[in-house]
């Protein structure tokens, strides 16, 4: 079973929901298990606030260590 068949996620480009006033846009899916999938339409601002906080996290814990 792969990462994301075990309660992982993706993010994908998604161009269908670029726009002038939304920029770039991102698909988020979310794979909840026993074939239950969220999905949640993101920003580049969006992505860029997630890579953020992970990089964060994962400095903190590092630090504990």
């Amino acid at each position: 079973m792969s990462w994301y068949q075990s309660g992982g996620f993706s993010i994908a480009r998604d161009r269908s929901k670029d726009g002038a006033g939304n920029g770039i846009g991102f698909r988020l899916s979310i794979y909840l298990g026993d074939g239950q999938t969220r999905t949640v339409e993101l920003t580049k601002t969006d992505v860029q606030g997630i890579k953020r906080e992970a990089s964060k996290a994962l400095k903190e814990q590092k630090e504990e260590a």
